[in-house]
């Protein structure tokens, strides 16, 4: 016997047309007659020697032998779970069929009301026996099953079945994940020198969490390190949640933010109970905030709320977009300090006025919180009681209300929201009453109004919020901890200028298909004590064009503002392009601006240029690089970034004439579960950890950068909470001597959780065998390979090529491509100790004598 080992693949073409003829992929068609047997011509798969071949068994299609399957169960091609479904032989025999149990019916959402009366009593007893002729009941039903893929279809007419929301998945397959203990982190290091000096700081967010029997713990702190300032760890938030499905709520226990749907948010310490719209489907929940900007270098971004530090991140020059913060509630605004290379800042904030207030019919949201006020502007152990409530009462009304109360303040909202033919309008009042020292009690009302609307005829879309507190004696809860804290500092409770009116308006054009689209904002905010108002107009211009396959992009923006303090304004205007080098997806962008900004008696101009791309399979590393022109200070900056399975790193660089600039970045998490701990280059809050048993090297293709680690896991973040996310292996990387019994699989966790997915593997020797007969000739094509127990271990392809897996290290094969003893042969192989990760090839002799 001689033996071969090459690093070459194997020839696919005859290999795969004996997996093709491996693979039943069998059709149980219970609507359709049983299928006609056909008789194929074996004449034309004769071998040498005219040895005939038998493939008699595939007359009636690719046969499903008896037994209980583990499958994925689809509805009119939505996924609707994973069930131990038996299949059993029908009386006329043939290929076996499934059986439609009492769990697979009741998922169905058949709507048994449209049924006739016979069909109904039929499935009511199929219920109790276990097995239902659906397409015999169920007018134009269908069931395939492909078990190539361990998918069985159900396909029902749609006006047979119930109503349900698009992305609806059935809390009785949320997964409520293992237990487990996670630490995310993002690490930000900053420093920079320039003629008066050296000035560096650091930025550690850490999330540390504990999953254990549906509860969830979490505490979230910020190590932070600046000149005078070295080494101060704040604790943002610990609480514990558990969610209730019945009830689509969450309860919280600890440190959180109320929801800020209807008052504005409130950081508290106490216990909640409100519901959560993450449980709602997709095309039922609302919506997440998103930060915008332009840094003029390479930059350090810091987010704050109600003077809480929420993120801080290296960004380098151009535009940043960042759309991953925590929750903190729909009210308060978002205040975002770009801190730039050489020591200037931008700071502007994010509003949200703008928030739809209606619901669905019958659609509810609720919230109830009893604790203490966990906010630097209030005295220890101010309690806290709100209570709020939302409904859907009608298709175009909604009626909404609160209560909010504390040692100093109590606030009664009621509101209403209404569609209507020329929009939608929300309006509510509130009707408050403040302690504020010095002054006595403060009463006064409250005025809110939002407005929305797209005009279908030409697409514009505005919207419109405004607020008007109605009397002096009106305080909102923020302004009273901010009275009460100024009189404490001895100051007068009216320094803090309270906000006396408010007004936002956004206006979008399509002008379109190539027209591109114009938008327009302004805002206005008058103060309690001040003269002047915070006004901002903008205005902008978007486009694209295709010149060679191309794709440019070009916009406009046009700016003013005045400063409240001093009534002067200033002007903003910016033109910016953007183009690939190539057609290519992973060709890299440039993207150039020019900027001029008038402030004050002064005037600054400013352009920028930038160079950006990605390298590697999973676009593993990232680079940039930018240059900058204003008057005396050209400078000239470089990002990289790497994406490795562990952790995603990243470096920047700039200097200029009056400055240097370095920074340093890595993020990532770290899970422990029951398998030890796994590493993820991503920081999310809801995980899965992913069991592959020897298929290290496999890479994660949901994932960029991530791959399955020694001991056969490996970590997915940044998965959407009780939503299917379907994970899926690429077993390119992974060694010859593993195969996978699928690539993909399907999740729908508990958010905060930990889902655990065990992709099954058959791991052993792979060999590929080239038989020859005694006389010379090849096994004839087709034949099937059976082991020393008779369990079919593959079928022999052209040129008497034979692939094995998971064989004994030594043994022999038995080849039959008939019934008769001269259609039969038997081979014996000894494989060596080790073949590295390199295919293995033998030659073998097959006789009909034993080995």
């Amino acid at each position: 016997m001689a033996m071969r080992r090459d690093r070459s693949c194997p020839p696919l073409a005859p290999l795969a047309t004996a997996l093709l003829l491996a693979l039943p992929a069998a059709h149980a068609e219970e609507a359709a007659p049983p299928p006609v047997e056909i008789e194929f011509n074996s004449d034309f798969l004769r071998g040498t020697g005219g040895q005939q071949v038998d493939i008699s068994r595939f007359g009636r299609g690719n046969p499903v032998l008896p037994g209980d399957y583990l499958v994925d169960v689809q509805l009119n091609g939505h996924w609707l779970g994973r069930f131990q479904v038996r299949f059993i032989v029908p009386p006329g025999g043939g290929s076996a069929m499934p059986c439609i149990d009492r769990s697979i019916l009741d998922q169905l959402a058949l709507d048994t009301a449209k049924l006739a009366d016979d069909a109904r009593a039929a499935l009511a007893v199929a219920r109790e026996t276990g097995c239902a002729d659906l397409a015999a009941l169920v007018p134009d039903a269908r069931i395939d099953y492909d078990q190539s893929r361990l998918q069985l279809a159900v396909s029902i007419p749609q006006a047979l079945l119930r109503r349900s929301a698009r992305g609806h998945v059935s809390p009785e397959f949320w997964d409520p994940g293992v237990t487990s203990a996670t630490l995310a982190y993002q690490l930000n290091a900053y420093q920079r020198d320039n003629a008066a000096g050296s000035s560096s700081s650091g930025y550690l967010g850490l999330t540390g969490g504990f999953n254990f029997q549906g509860w969830h713990l979490r505490q979230r702190g910020t190590l932070t390190s600046a000149p005078g300032n070295p080494h101060r760890y704040r604790n943002l938030a610990s609480h514990a949640l558990r969610d209730i499905p019945a009830w689509r709520s969450t309860l919280a226990l600890g440190d959180g933010f109320s929801d800020g749907a209807v008052f504005d948010s409130i950081a508290y310490r106490g216990v909640a109970l409100a519901s959560n719209d993450l449980m709602l489907p997709e095309s039922m929940r609302g919506y997440a905030p998103v930060v915008r900007g332009v840094a003029r270098s390479n930059a350090l971004v810091r987010i704050e709320q109600n003077g809480s530090l929420l993120l801080e991140l290296n960004v380098p020059a151009g535009p940043f977009e960042i759309d991953d913060l925590y929750p903190t509630g729909y009210g308060g605004d978002i205040v975002v300090t770009v801190l730039e290379a050489d020591g200037s800042q931008q700071r502007f904030s994010v509003p949200y006025a703008s928030v739809p207030q209606l619901l669905r019919p019958g659609a509810w949201r609720y919230s109830i919180v009893l604790g203490e006020l966990r906010d630097t502007r209030a005295a220890n152990g101010d309690r806290l009681a709100q209570a709020t409530l939302q409904r859907g009462l009608g298709d175009r009304f909604t009626g909404y209300g609160g209560v909010l109360s504390s040692g100093h303040y109590r606030a009664l909202l009621l509101g209403s929201a209404f569609n209507t033919g020329i929009g939608a309008f929300a309006v509510d009042v509130t009707s408050a009453e403040a302690d504020i020292p010095r002054a006595g009690p403060q009463r006064g009302h409250g005025l809110r109004l939002g407005y929305s609307n797209q005009l279908p005829a030409t697409g514009t879309v505005m919207m419109l919020s405004a607020n008007r507190h109605s009397s002096r004696g009106y305080w909102t809860f923020a302004d009273t901890l901010a009275g009460r804290q100024a009189v404490r500092a001895g100051l007068d409770a009216d320094a803090i200028h309270r906000p006396r009116e408010r007004l936002l308006v956004l206006l979008s054009q399509p002008l379109g298909a190539r027209g591109g689209a114009l938008f327009l904002s302004g805002s206005s905010q008058r103060y309690r004590g001040r003269e002047h108002a915070d006004t901002q107009y903008q205005a902008g211009y978007s486009n694209s064009f295709s010149p060679y396959h191309l794709r440019i992009g070009y916009n406009l923006a046009l700016g003013r503002q005045r400063d409240p303090l001093s009534g002067r304004y200033g002007r903003h205007a910016q033109f910016s392009l953007s183009f690939p080098l190539g057609s290519s997806p992973r060709a890299p962008s440039v993207s150039a601006s020019l900027s001029h900004d008038v402030l004050g008696g002064g005037s600054r101009r400013m352009g920028q240029q930038s160079l950006h791309g990605s390298l590697g399979r999973d676009n593993t590393f990232g680079y940039g690089l930018s240059a900058s022109q204003q008057p005396r200070q050209d400078a000239l900056a470089a990002n990289i970034q790497y994406r490795g399975s562990h952790a995603t790193v990243s470096a920047g660089a700039s200097r200029s004439g009056d400055y240097r600039q370095h920074s340093f970045g890595a993020m990532g998490a770290v899970v422990w579960h029951r398998g030890g701990l796994g590493f993820a280059n991503q920081a999310g809050d809801t995980l899965a950890v992913i069991e592959a048993p020897g298929a290290e090297g496999a890479r994660v293709a949901n994932q960029a950068g991530t791959r399955i680690d020694r001991r056969g896991h490996a970590v997915v973040s940044q998965l959407v909470p009780y939503r299917m996310n379907t994970v899926r292996i690429d077993p390119e990387g992974s060694g010859f001597d593993v195969e996978f019994r699928s690539t993909s699989q399907q999740v729908a966790p508990y958010a905060h959780s930990v889902a655990r997915i065990r992709f099954e593997t058959t791991s052993g020797r792979a060999v590929l065998f080239r038989v020859r007969r005694a006389d010379g000739s090849a096994v004839p094509f087709g034949s099937n390979a059976l082991d020393a127990n008779g369990a079919e271990v593959g079928l022999v392809g052209q040129d008497g090529q034979l692939f094995v897996r998971g064989v004994e290290e030594r043994g022999w094969l038995r080849l039959a491509w008939g019934d008769g003893e001269d259609q039969q042969c038997r081979f014996g192989y000894q494989l060596p100790a080790d073949a590295g990760e390199r295919l293995l090839k033998q030659d073998a002799t097959c006789t009909a004598d034993d080995p």
